[in-house]
């Protein structure tokens, strides 16, 4: 069985490489692609071979990835990084293998804020929304759910281009920035500014049913001191939660995305001044920790595989499936460490 592991030296794709490792699969051997040389060192810890591909944005990429599953006998794919998932969602019909990403139309709404607030606004609850075209639209979003507003880009990842805003001029001079300097982000979103807990709810799907799910929540970020939103997107800190309406609205989301859809999410959610979680965006891929999950005891990796190429499905739970308490730190240079909740000593008459 070969398994290929896109992004196999960043951060998520290092640690879905890991957790198969740690699973022992039988006559598994781990395929990794990168597009820098530390990468490929980087994904060679875990992967059997790395190889060199072309940026998700070169125009040889398709013709170069369909070639990779079909030289290396790929059996299935996961898929790491939002560049990529963009990049494969044109030719995502030409993929008949089985792959952690969704269809065309599923993989667009979970890359696109903006299409996100449009698709999910009649079935999930989520933070008061506007789309930021002038410097009124940007007066209009503080008087109506501010201030605070949370400001930030429609497309991307790790936070990108967000801001806490009490003061339109500050939005006006925030933009004008990251278009001075070229940072290209076409289209920007205002929201009611949420002060809750911030949870990643990951998922595994099969033809519109749900197989396992897990809760993380995040407790800091790395380099939060040095960024002007105190968010990057890589947690110094989570733990593994259980959380019902997590649970149900996740649930909700997911299965407006497709009728029929299939493959690993990440849903995020932040909760309101009331505690009650909102959506905040959806990723078609593992945005969590893999790997805390997978010390949890969802290794949501090994899972997808057995699910898909050998209709295998797990024994535990649906819903809160991991260990809570489990607990990761991590920092820069260093392996993360964990913190597992104690065991409750059972009394003589419990026993």
């Amino acid at each position: 069985m070969n398994i290929l592991i896109t992004g196999c030296g960043s951060s998520i794709g290092l640690e879905i490489a890991k957790s198969l490792k740690y699973a022992k699969l039988k006559n598994v051997k781990l395929i990794g692609t990168e597009i820098s040389w530390w990468g490929l060192k980087f994904g060679k810890k875990y992967c059997d071979e790395v190889i060199l591909t072309a940026k998700s944005n070169d125009p040889l990429y398709e013709k170069k990835f369909l070639n990779i599953l079909k030289s290396k006998k790929i059996n299935i794919v996961f898929v790491n990084t939002d560049g990529e998932l963009e990049a494969i969602s044109k030719f995502r019909d030409k993929i008949k293998i089985p792959i952690s990403c969704p269809e065309k139309k599923a993989i667009e709404i979970c890359l696109d804020k903006q299409l996100t607030y449009k698709k999910m606004k009649k079935c999930a609850r989520l933070p008061a929304t506007m789309e930021i075209k002038n410097s009124q639209d940007i007066k209009k979003a503080l008087d109506k759910f501010g201030p605070p507003i949370w400001l930030r880009s429609a497309t991307g990842a790790g936070g990108r281009g967000s801001i806490i805003i009490k003061k339109a001029n500050h939005a006006e001079m925030w933009i004008d920035y990251w278009k001075e300097m070229g940072w290209h982000i076409e289209n920007w979103l205002a929201h009611e500014y949420l002060p809750g807990k911030n949870y990643g709810w990951c998922s595994i799907w099969k033809d519109g049913e749900l197989i396992i799910s897990c809760t993380g929540e995040r407790l800091r970020y790395l380099l939060e001191n040095v960024t002007i939103s105190g968010v990057t997107g890589m947690i110094a800190e989570g733990i593994i939660v259980a959380n019902k309406d997590v649970n149900v609205e996740g649930t909700k989301v997911i299965k407006k995305l497709s009728e029929k859809v299939t493959g690993i999410f990440t849903v995020d959610f932040r909760e309101d001044k009331n505690g009650f979680p909102l959506l905040t965006e959806i990723n078609a891929r593992h945005a969590f920790r893999p790997w805390c999950f997978t010390k949890a005891r969802v290794n949501f990796a090994k899972i997808f595989v057995e699910l898909m190429l050998e209709k295998k499905l797990p024994s535990l739970s649906k819903y809160d499936a991991g260990k809570t308490g489990v607990k990761i730190a991590r920092t820069v240079d260093m392996e993360p460490v964990f913190q597992f909740p104690k065991e409750k000593k059972q009394s003589i008459s419990q026993k």
